[in-house]
């Protein structure tokens, strides 16, 4: 949706792009964009998909912040080395 471009960093009016990207190297861990203001985000995990997102992970500010759009901040969750699980962010706008 429009909004969910808006909120991740993406182009409202150009169709593609990444909400978020996926590593799954030796655990899982999404990369997304956070607008600076206007916005609430929630990551939420779980560790089987048939008991549902029913845990919570903080995300940190990445430390590469190279072609992140102004206003925006590159944010990165990860599970632990060794746990494996299901990430997804969810984003609420502002009133």
């Amino acid at each position: 949706t429009n909004a969910q471009e808006f909120s991740f960093g993406l182009n409202p009016s150009s169709a593609g792009g990444k909400i978020v990207e996926v590593s799954s190297s030796n655990h899982a861990q999404i990369v997304f964009l956070r607008r600076d203001s206007g916005a609430s985000y929630v990551v939420q995990s779980a560790t089987d998909l048939g008991s549902g997102f029913n845990g919570t992970m903080t995300a940190t500010a990445a430390s590469d912040q190279s072609g992140v759009p102004e206003g925006y901040t590159r944010y990165e969750a990860t599970f632990p080395s060794g746990s494996r699980g299901f990430l997804r962010v969810e984003a609420t706008l502002s009133p």
